[in-house]
């Protein structure tokens, strides 16, 4: 309630008696406290934010742009798929694309077999040695900057 019994001392709270958020009171036998929320404008709400990533822009260019590749990837597969589904049933009765007839023992709907196939037969879009080569360059280019003798700061 904020009223202090009868018979006590009165003392005011100021910035010698606050403990922020994540602070350790030690060698201490016992401690009176009040809470206080402030809210999450407070200097430590705003400094606990998760840590950027330490990604380069490049890379982070590079992976946007994979993830248009892949969507592009996707929408043809299922283009190719609509229209492999849609001609299938006219392309069946040919005796040499079918010899044994138009069986087909599948797991998956035809439908989601054909799209994974598409899918497969498009990953070829996507250039996965693009990012092993940049760790190669981005390896070399830190040796070189180590070995770098002009670079070098005797003081330190």
């Amino acid at each position: 309630s904020g009223e202090q019994p009868a018979g006590e001392d009165e003392s005011a709270l100021g910035p010698q008696q606050l403990l922020l958020r994540g602070t350790q009171l030690r060698n201490t036998a016992w401690c009176l406290g009040a809470v206080v929320y402030t809210g999450h404008e407070t200097r430590m709400a705003m400094n606990s934010r998760k840590a950027p990533s330490k990604c380069a822009n490049i890379e982070r260019t590079i992976n946007k742009i994979m993830v248009v590749v892949v969507g592009a990837q996707a929408f043809m597969a299922l283009a190719c798929d609509i229209g492999h589904n849609v001609t299938l049933p006219r392309f069946a009765k040919y005796w040499y694309l079918f010899p044994a007839g138009h069986e087909e023992r599948l797991l998956l709907p035809t439908w989601i077999a054909s799209w994974f196939t598409f899918f497969v037969l498009f990953s070829n879009l996507m250039p996965i040695s693009l990012y092993a080569t940049m760790e190669v360059c981005n390896f070399a280019q830190a040796y070189f900057i180590q070995s770098d003798l002009e670079m070098y700061d005797e003081e330190e």
